[in-house]
């Protein structure tokens, strides 16, 4: 492909890119908890630019996947060190109120509940003697009688939470409020460094995807320009072909990593984080956050292997695909693994429909309402004593299938070349999903491409003859 060509179509990416089709910098962050200010912030800006010359496509798209592929391990990595971090956090808080719960319960195991009375039964007793000198204490003696039966009461009937298991409950009930409070903010660090990681990956799959869509577009561009280059100006919508799905599995090889060992395994985690929540068993091995951490852990895990299967269904679409103009995907089951083989259509075929095949432009005429293979009729000469001009004859078949004859054996048969022109087109019982084509006339391309619309005319013969 020349300069000029290769310039102009990395220039129209460029101009993609301002329409939204390619998002090269979408931005977007991941720290601790989802504060994107972190200096530990994983981001999205720049990465793997698709304004690429044509023939770097193909390199791109392994690129494209590899930068995908490692960003989601560090959106792993990262959310693993953040749930690491929250736990840290809540344990050493336990320990803290561990520690005071066991010097409570130990104070609480010498509870007196009227010890307070007793000792100022003691005291004022101890002052009358003291004061005896001076004489007799009415009053205080008086006011020890009253604390010696507010005694004698406290004995029989103690204050709830001055005794042992009073004292216990508040211990266990002091310790419970604090557990729950730091258990609370362990759960609201989980959920921001869990969300702010779904983000972050959801974020690069679409940067990922409108990448691809990006070099896809690139490519048929480059391809259609190919084919404008060799066999001269196509109107309309120029070769119709397939969309092309480049980046899908079935053409890059790359499949998600899927085990459904693992899959049970989180499924089953899944179901006890729910009870866990749902019942508030947040202690010992059914804690929610606990839960949630190892979820994660397996999730990253399946996503790191490869993709397990028992059948073809299992690695995705098992219709071929077309990878490129030139090129047909498929994905299939292997050995118990998802694997892919492409094939290269021949070197006058481009690949189209659904299924994809590889499919041949043929030559056709136009009379009345129906195309007639060129390959089924003969050219008459100029110099025949009917037609004085290069002509059309033959019985043939149509290409919905309906047998002609010949309208003017003796004469110019079906028209003279310059009257009826040959044009290429797909046929259309190579077109899959296009069984409803039908003839269609008039001077210029009518038939149209399987799953595509529009028409193609390529006027001069085949190929550029």
């Amino acid at each position: 492909m020349n300069k000029s060509i290769i310039t102009k179509l990395a220039v129209g990416v460029a101009v993609l890119a301002g329409a939204g089709i390619l998002i090269a910098n979408l931005g977007g962050n991941l720290g601790n908890g989802g504060n994107g200010g972190n200096n530990d912030a994983l981001n999205l800006d720049g990465g793997v630019s698709t304004a690429v010359a044509c023939e770097e496509i193909a390199a791109t798209r392994g690129l494209v996947n590899t930068e995908l592929a490692e960003r989601k391990a560090a959106a792993a990595d990262k959310l693993a060190v953040d749930l690491e971090t929250a736990s840290d956090n809540y344990w050493e808080t336990r320990r803290t109120l561990d520690a005071e719960r066991q010097a409570c319960e130990t104070e609480a195991q010498l509870a007196d509940p009227c010890k307070d009375l007793f000792e100022q039964s003691h005291q004022l007793a101890q002052d009358i003697l003291n004061n005896l000198d001076n004489g007799f204490d009415e009053a205080k003696f008086q006011q020890r009688e009253q604390v010696k039966k507010d005694y004698d009461k406290c004995l029989e009937n103690p204050p709830r939470d001055k005794t042992t298991a009073g004292m216990m409950e508040q211990c266990k009930l002091t310790f419970d409020t604090g557990n729950q409070t730091a258990l609370d903010a362990r759960e609201v660090e989980d959920a921001a460094a869990n969300k702010a990681h779904d983000d972050f990956v959801k974020e690069a799959e679409a940067q990922h995807k409108s990448k691809m869509a990006a070099l896809d577009a690139l490519e048929k561009e480059c391809e259609e320009t190919f084919y404008e280059r060799k066999y001269g100006s196509l109107p309309g919508t120029g070769i119709p072909v397939t969309d092309y799905q480049g980046g899908s599995p079935a053409c890059t090889g790359i499949f998600p990593g899927y085990d459904p060992d693992l899959a049970k395994r989180i499924t089953n985690l899944q179901s006890l984080q729910n009870q866990a929540k749902a019942g508030g068993g947040r202690a010992g091995f059914l804690d929610a956050s606990q839960l949630g951490t190892e979820i994660n852990n397996l999730k990253a895990e399946m996503a790191a292997g490869p993709a397990k299967c028992t059948t073809d269904a299992d690695c995705g679409e098992v219709v071929p695909v077309c990878c490129n103009i030139k090129e047909i995907g498929r994905a299939f089951c292997s050995d118990g693994v998802c694997a892919n083989e492409k094939t290269a259509c021949a070197a006058e075929e481009v690949c189209a429909g659904k299924p994809a095949q590889c499919l041949g432009l043929i030559q056709v005429i136009s009379y009345k309402d129906y195309l007639i293979p060129t390959s089924l009729l003969r050219t008459g000469g100029d110099s025949e004593p009917n037609c004085k001009d290069r002509h059309w004859h033959g019985n043939a078949t149509t290409l919905s299938g309906m047998p002609i004859s010949d309208p003017n054996p003796d004469g110019c048969g079906y028209g003279t070349l310059k009257e009826k022109p040959a044009f290429s087109v797909y046929p259309p019982s190579q077109g899959g999903d296009n069984s409803g084509t039908s003839d269609s006339g008039g001077g210029s391309a009518g038939a149209t491409a399987p799953n595509v619309g529009g028409s193609i005319e390529v006027r001069g013969g085949i190929f550029g003859n």
